[in-house]
């Protein structure tokens, strides 16, 4: 169990480095914008002293002045802006400091390094190991080899077979399949899952190797048919009940008659979620 538990914390490393990377990005995004206030805000700071019930503002131009010029009431508002601006430049020195925390993290962490580790024993010692964490290729091909019950074929259906050889129940899920292999991606085509007491076969079954997270994907091909989409909106829902949900680790591609499945769409998909963002 607490060898399960490892991986699975080290699986979640890719979204750690991916969250660091976003946060950055955006610190990097506000810190731009904020220099773009203080350099737009008057010269200066401001001094603040509290005279009995009211606050008296005097704008202070070099460092060294011990009060500076009094700002009348008239000109209060830019008092404000020089009070808002000193805001911002201590915002902007934590936002600083902050990001020094992420680059030097960033500089020091990597996750390859650890699934390398069994790849650097050598072969002979590699014998009489049991790996915690194997080498991405090393997983995908254990992944695609586990066996499992493939759906059959009804008699008198139209062939289609993918660039693998591997036979499919339309041009579309020859498409996808061929568009995936392309691309590098692990798959298992129809592989059946079990919801309560039903079993299903998802169109692919697709390992995500970034993250090792396993997506589905369901091809909607006859959508224009009613009786095919109370089905499928009906099959979604069966699958929502153990946690598959589209947008997370369901992917849909659907056509109707007009409106068929082409290599742009497959693509998009495969970009958007199947392979690493740039980070």
């Amino acid at each position: 169990m607490w060898l399960r538990r490892r991986v699975w914390i080290m699986d979640l490393s890719y979204h750690i480095i991916k969250n660091l990377h976003e946060e950055r990005q955006f610190l990097k995004e506000m810190l731009d914008k904020l220099m773009e206030e203080i350099n737009k805000a008057p010269e200066g700071k401001v001094l603040l002293k509290k005279n009995r019930q009211s606050v008296q503002f005097y704008h202070r131009m070099q460092s060294w002045e011990k009060c500076g010029t009094y700002i009348p009431v008239s000109e209060k508002a830019k008092a404000i802006r020089l009070i808002q601006k000193q805001y911002y430049e201590h915002l902007c020195d934590e936002i600083k400091k902050q990001l020094d925390v992420i680059d030097e993290f960033l500089a020091g962490y990597g996750r390859t390094e650890l699934k390398n580790v069994f790849a650097s024993e050598g072969k002979l010692r590699q014998r009489y190991i049991t790996p915690i964490i194997s080498a991405d290729e090393e997983y995908a091909t254990a992944w695609q080899a586990l066996e499992y019950e493939h759906k059959p074929f009804s008699e008198g259906l139209q062939e289609h077979y993918t660039q693998k050889n591997e036979r499919v129940r339309s041009k579309s899920e020859a498409m996808i399949a061929d568009s995936l292999n392309l691309s590098g991606i692990p798959y298992r085509y129809e592989c059946p899952i079990k919801v309560h007491a039903q079993i299903y076969h998802p169109d692919f079954t697709i390992l995500r190797m970034y993250d090792r997270k396993v997506i589905y994907w369901e091809h909607l091909g006859l959508i224009d048919k009613e009786d095919y989409m109370t089905d499928a909106i009906s099959r979604i829902r069966e699958y929502e009940s153990i946690g598959i949900f589209l947008g997370d680790n369901l992917i849909i591609t659907a056509e109707t008659a007009k409106i068929p499945l082409n290599s742009k769409v497959i693509h998009q998909k495969i970009q958007h979620y199947l392979l690493p963002p740039e980070i």
